[in-house]
Formats: structure tokens, C-alpha cells, sequence
């Protein structure tokens, strides 16, 4: 009888710990995603918290300022800087490897007449591009998005030189493409 208990005892720890690794790996899915959600989230609202203090600071000294990434060849993946001229406001750190920058990005975002994506704020707090002062004020939305989830997130600037966050899946009005 007691070889029986221990025989039974030992079959529903393995049940138990069967039952563990399955929802240990189903877990650990789900926190990958959760992860990967924040780091999107968090690098979205870095850059439009960037795109918010350049163009203050273009309005604040009454000059142009720029974000632009630090890596041109890497995009906005490498991290970006906030300077005006040789001052330099802010600088981001790169961004983790599973996040891109999605092909639906426009505007300034992608590429401008300088040559490589920038934004440029003039000492009103326009959007602008830096070949054109008085008109071509540019618009732009940054796709971040990962292969690991389905979430993405967008940065918009609209040509007035507001800076929005927007999700497509909640948001598909302002958002799309």
C-alpha cells in the first residue's frame, strides 16, 4: 500500500511540474511581447519628448533647431540628438535591435532635401525643412514596430510642428498609412 502512495505521489509531482513548464512557456511569451510593447512605447514617447523640447528650445533662443539620428546609414534606430549647431540639448541612447523602423515612415522621417532624415524646427516652432524657410513645411510619421508582436507605434508631427503619439490598432483614423 505505501509503495502504491509513493507511486501515486510521484505521478502527480510529474503532473505538476508538466503543468509548470506549460504555463512557464506560455508565459514567457506573453512577457516577451509585454517587453517588447514597452520598448516601443518608451522609445516613441523618447522621441516625441525630443521633437517637443526642439522645437521649445527653437522658440525659447529664437533659432533653428534640429533632431536628427545620430547614425544617417542606421535611422532613427541608432538614437537621435537635439542640437542647434554645435549645442547639443539632448541625446538618445541607440534603441534595442528588436525594434525597426518600419517601411510605412514618410516625411521628414525618412529622407529630406539635406540628405538624411531630420526635423527641423524654425524660431516659431514650425516644422521645416532647411533648404526652404518659407514654405515645404513638412509633416512626418515614424513607424516603430518589431517582428515579435503585432503592436506598433507611430510618432506623428503635423506641419505646424505638433508632436502626437499614435497606436494603429486603437487608432486607425489617424494613424494609417
Amino acid at each position: 500500500m505505501k509503495s502504491m502512495e509513493r507511486g501515486l505521489t510521484l505521478v502527480e509531482l510529474l503532473v505538476v511540474l508538466a503543468l509548470m513548464g506549460f504555463l512557464a512557456s506560455v508565459g514567457a511569451v506573453s512577457w516577451q511581447r509585454f517587453w517588447i510593447n514597452q520598448l516601443m512605447s518608451g522609445a516613441a514617447t523618447e522621441l516625441a519628448a525630443s521633437l517637443t523640447l526642439a522645437r521649445a528650445e527653437a522658440v525659447h533662443g529664437r533659432q533653428e533647431v534640429l533632431v536628427e539620428p545620430l547614425d544617417p546609414g542606421l535611422g532613427w534606430v541608432s538614437g537621435w540628438h537635439v542640437h542647434a549647431g554645435a549645442q547639443e540639448f539632448s541625446r538618445s541612447p541607440p534603441l534595442s535591435p528588436r525594434l525597426v523602423q518600419d517601411s510605412r515612415t514618410t516625411g521628414s522621417f525618412k529622407n529630406s532635401t539635406k540628405g538624411g532624415a531630420f526635423f527641423a524646427f524654425s524660431a516659431k516652432g514650425f516644422s521645416q525643412r532647411i533648404s526652404s524657410r518659407f514654405n515645404a513645411m513638412p509633416t512626418g510619421k515614424l513607424w516603430w514596430s518589431s517582428p515579435d508582436t503585432p503592436q506598433e507605434r507611430v510618432v506623428l508631427v503635423d506641419w505646424v510642428g505638433r508632436v502626437r503619439l499614435c497606436d494603429p490598432l486603437l487608432d486607425k483614423k489617424h494613424c494609417g498609412d
